[in-house]
């Protein structure tokens, strides 16, 4: 049986590794869908609040941020001016 760590090194056979743009992109946007879970109580709700135009973020909707740190970083405050006492 492969070790943990081979498992997630490994791709599936006949598909290639994400790069490191594309490893980070997948880190942020699972950990702002946890976020917006935890915010609004369900898969659902986090959802859609995710692909809802929002005018605190200029009128985009969050998920159209996520390629990029600064955008992370305005939706993961978003998210917190909504939910301020939710545990990091």
């Amino acid at each position: 049986m492969p070790s943990t760590s081979a498992a997630y090194t490994r791709a599936p056979q006949g598909q290639k590794r994400l790069d490191t743009l594309e490893s980070e992109r997948v880190l942020r946007l699972a950990g702002i869908a946890a976020r917006s879970i935890m915010t609004f109580g369900s898969v659902q709700h986090g959802r859609m609040w995710l692909i809802t135009e929002n005018r605190g973020l200029g009128g985009v909707a969050p998920i159209t941020l996520l390629d990029t740190d600064v955008g992370t970083h305005a939706v993961d405050e978003a998210l917190i001016e909504i939910y301020p006492g939710r545990p990091i």
